[in-house]
């Protein structure tokens, strides 16, 4: 009898470390999940600051999804996926921030282009007054 409760209490200690192995990555899994789900919220906040919900619509709106998806992985602990998926969210935000800024800056242009046009018909109206 001396040899089976050695034995099971060999598998039992083995079985304890498989599981508290499980635990910890799983743990590890979980924060990781958040800290990428953090960094994708930010960069949300980021991103609306530059208006980009207005300048690239579409991009936001894919971030703010991706997101939303990386927040329902986590509800059902698929910590892996949901890591991912906030990785789209974060590349989705900054393309919408990348077209926010080039509408933004050929906004920008537009206007100066307007002023100089507005610039040069004022200068020839005094060229032809003097």
């Amino acid at each position: 009898m001396g040899i089976f409760f050695t034995k099971h209490r060999e598998s039992t200690v083995q079985i304890l470390f498989v599981a508290t192995l499980i635990l910890l990555t799983s743990c590890a899994n979980s924060r990781k999940s958040a800290q990428k789900i953090t960094d994708a919220e930010i960069r949300m906040q980021q991103i609306e600051q530059v208006e980009a919900m207005d300048y690239a619509s579409a991009a936001f709106q894919a971030a703010q999804s991706r997101l939303e998806e990386a927040r329902q992985l986590v509800e059902r602990r698929k910590h892996k996926k949901a890591m991912l998926k906030a990785d789209e969210a974060i590349v989705a935000a900054e393309l919408a921030e990348v077209k926010t800024l080039a509408r933004k800056a050929d906004d920008s242009l537009s206007e100066l282009k307007a002023s100089i046009a507005s610039l040069k018909e004022q200068l020839n109206q005094y060229r032809q007054d003097q």
